[in-house]
């Protein structure tokens, strides 16, 4: 490793720990170089999407605090700075992150994403969406696309735009065989580590099928099945159908349950570069599903103790950066230095997609359904032939 040697480099800036913050600094070095959000706020785009309606937001306060961040950590010539005005806002809008203690970095990193989405969301007002109710017999392709429109009716941000996938959860009756279907929205994948007893190496590529793997739940589970008027056993199984342009993956590390408590210390091995997703996507894709590691949050210690750092690859130098707080390292040469078994979170960029798309009702052919640019397609045509009719009855009534 070798240090930074000046801290003018965009994005290369240390933030000093104010008291059990390693969680929080860890988390905003990543954002920090994830360069699409980089470019919306430093252009300031996020004060002119800042929902005040919105009862689910900060009115705006935790995007203008991160927002301020960035520009500091971009345009300032400084090596370190204190996040003091985002740990104030925190105070009054999660306590819980401000209040001194040693915190889980994920689960900082689902709050403020959650949070900067509903300060900018851009719908001002929710509808209610009504479920479609029955046995739906078209194409999952169409079923999932209209779930992708549902879901923009009430949620269209610059964080869908970026970080939002779509899952599909099918469950099936053990007894007569009927499948219930649903797609919802993700944000960030959660996903295990496999057993370690009788492995050498455990890969990303594992903890995906573990993920993806059916399951079979327990008769405390039972599950009424519309078609046999019954609670019945069930199986479940949960795919990616879409994956987003910027991934991000926590790898649960920390076990909560009865039989077992503590931290999962195997290392979980992964390429940063052309991590390919292809065989764990099941729904079409208008991109080749491969991506780029730019940021690893790493958790070095126990479930009850611990310290956090960040690795971030650095757009302007081609290189890693390893902070530690205020404290910054280039990381060069061999990878393993890179791929440890303290790897908590990953940050993904997709690799194959040209540009980011916003998200909106009225462009289905940037949502990241295939039958979508169909749907445009058939809209257009409609217009036309609607337009075709309407000078048709003008000329009729001249006449």
């Amino acid at each position: 490793m070798i240090p930074v040697e000046n801290g003018v480099v965009g994005g290369i800036c240390g933030l000093e720990n104010l008291g059990n913050t390693c969680f929080l600094n860890s988390a905003m070095q990543c954002l920090i170089n994830t360069q699409p959000l980089v470019h919306y706020f430093l252009n300031g785009l996020h004060l002119k999407e800042i929902n005040t309606q919105n009862p689910l937001g900060t009115n705006g306060k935790i995007s203008c605090a991160i927002g301020d961040l960035f520009h500091q950590v971009w345009t300032e010539d400084v090596r370190s700075l204190k996040p003091r005005n985002l740990l104030r806002v925190l105070n009054r809008y999660g306590r819980r992150f401000a209040a001194g203690d040693q915190e889980d970095a994920h689960e900082f990193l689902a709050f403020l994403l959650d949070s900067l989405h509903e300060d900018l969301n851009r719908v001002q007002k929710k509808p209610y969406i009504k479920e479609r109710e029955g046995r739906d017999t078209r194409p999952e392709e169409e079923i999932s696309a209209e779930a992708w429109k549902n879901y923009l009716k009430r949620d269209r941000s610059i964080i869908v735009d970026l970080f939002q996938g779509q899952l599909r959860s099918v469950v099936t009756c053990m007894r007569c065989g009927f499948r219930s279907l649903k797609f919802d929205s993700f944000m960030y994948l959660n996903i295990p580590i496999p057993d370690e007893r009788n492995r050498r190496t455990v890969t990303l590529q594992d903890c995906l099928e573990e993920f993806t793997k059916e399951e079979l739940l327990d008769d405390d589970q039972r599950w009424y099945c519309p078609q046999c008027k019954k609670h019945r056993q069930i199986s479940k199984k949960i795919d990616i159908w879409k994956v987003p342009g910027i991934l991000v993956i926590n790898l649960k590390r920390f076990r909560y349950n009865r039989q077992k408590r503590g931290k999962i210390r195997q290392l979980v091995d992964f390429p940063l570069e052309d991590v390919d997703f292809s065989g764990y996507t099941v729904g079409p894709q208008k991109e080749r599903p491969t991506y780029d590691v730019f940021g690893i949050i790493n958790h070095e210690g126990s479930l009850h103790s611990g310290h956090y750092t960040a690795l971030s690859k650095s757009k302007e130098l081609n290189s890693w950066i390893h902070f530690n707080d205020s404290r910054m390292r280039q990381v060069t040469g061999d990878p393993s230095k890179i791929v440890t078994e303290a790897a908590y979170v990953l940050f993904l960029s997709k690799n194959s997609m040209e540009s980011y798309r916003r998200q909106s009702l009225s462009m289905p052919q940037y949502w990241p359904h295939v039958i979508a640019l169909q749907e445009k397609k058939r809209q257009i045509a409609s217009s036309k032939r609607a337009h075709l009719q309407a000078e048709n009855n003008h000329n009729i009534s001249k006449d």
